[in-house]
């Protein structure tokens, strides 16, 4: 008998896992593939809770608060782990290379009330009409994240059991019970934190896949020292020197290779941005599918007593792990779901 039974081991299904064992509640993690196997390993990391542009306030407010709840836990959980999560509090910057982003740029800093920086100079950077600076974003290496994580879940005591796949979720005499690879588990409550595909639980908001490809450059010396986001393409430094190109966005694609032509305009892109990538080799390009809410946000919170969900983030799951898992943790807690969660309701209320 769990008090968590937690269904899917990416960055959301592994935060909220750590969250409810550090609160003594014994919990479980089902897995369908092995942990961080599907778009949270594939993210570029980035914690861009005001580069993104969140159209909703309370979204927004919410990001800023998941954005700094994270600065401060993931230096929690690599001290206690001793396993780094490659966090750098390296500011972003929101740049237009055109004159129709540059009215975007400016109607959003009159907007939020933000200072629109009129052709700004940055090192290693193609000069821009305009740009936006935001000190406060920083980013994690996405695959190390998910090691940090499960490090802290396990020395929380929390069992992982992949591969698992969850193919059916039911109510059972006051309980929940799971099924997964031929096996039941019986919990108090369970958490829904898969991607695509299928989802065993009643009640589930339909999910688009969303394809994105990304390249990562290994340049002989570092080229930037801050994360850019353009009309076009984002580019993310990371602390090795090397620099992540993405993302390309293709919805009901579920293949997991690079198209050449899309390899070849994220390139373009990224030199054309950032001329001194032209000299660094592409050591690395991937393809990942995130899952993209019908309603245009994520869905987390209830579906019924005992059963959470929380999935649907699109380009915000590693962003959103640490504060979001705290947050059901303590719903699965005291039985409240609690008010900041409310913009993201299931069912779209």
């Amino acid at each position: 008998m769990y008090d968590l039974i937690v269904i899917g081991g990416g960055v959301n299904g592994m935060a909220s896992a750590v969250h409810a064992a550090r609160k003594g509640l014994k919990t479980i993690v089902l897995e369908r593939d092995k942990p961080g196997a599907g778009a949270s390993s594939a993210a570029a990391g980035m914690l861009g809770a005001s580069t993104e542009w969140l159209p909703d306030e309370k979204i927004r407010s919410y990001a800023e608060s998941a954005r700094d709840y994270l600065k401060k836990w993931v230096p929690d959980l690599e001290k206690q782990t001793g396993v780094q999560a490659g966090l750098k509090k390296t500011g972003a910057w929101r740049l237009a290379y055109s004159e129709k982003g540059r009215e975007e740029l400016e109607a959003h800093a009159e907007k939020a009330g933000l200072t629109l920086e009129e052709a700004p100079e940055i090192d290693g950077v193609r000069q821009p009409l305009a740009g936006i600076s935001f000190p406060q974003e920083a980013q994690v290496e996405a695959t190390a994240y998910l090691n940090t994580l499960a490090a802290a879940a396990e020395a929380a005591g929390v069992d992982i059991i992949y591969p698992a796949q969850a193919t059916n979720v039911a109510a059972e005499n006051g309980f929940w019970a799971v099924t997964a690879a031929g096996k039941v588990y019986v919990g108090r409550h369970v958490l829904y934190a898969g991607g695509i595909g299928p989802a065993p639980c009643p009640g589930m908001p339909e999910m688009v896949p969303v394809k994105g490809e990304c390249l990562r450059f290994q340049p002989e010396s570092p080229v930037l020292n801050t994360v850019l986001v353009t009309e076009t393409v984002y580019l993310v430094p990371k602390a090795d020197g090397s620099v992540i190109c993405g993302a390309t966005e293709t919805p009901y694609d579920t293949t997991l290779h690079v198209k050449p032509a899309s390899e070849e305009w994220l390139l373009n892109e990224a030199v054309r941005i950032c001329p001194e990538l032209s000299g660094g080799a592409v050591n690395q390009k991937w393809a990942g599918v995130r899952p993209k809410s019908v309603h245009g946000r994520p869905a987390i919170g209830r579906l019924a007593a005992g059963l959470y969900v929380n999935t649907g983030h699109y380009r915000n799951g590693i962003l959103f792990s640490g504060y979001t898992g705290k947050l059901l943790a303590e719903a699965c807690e005291s039985g409240t779901v609690p008010e900041a969660l409310q913009p993201f309701h299931p069912e779209g209320e």
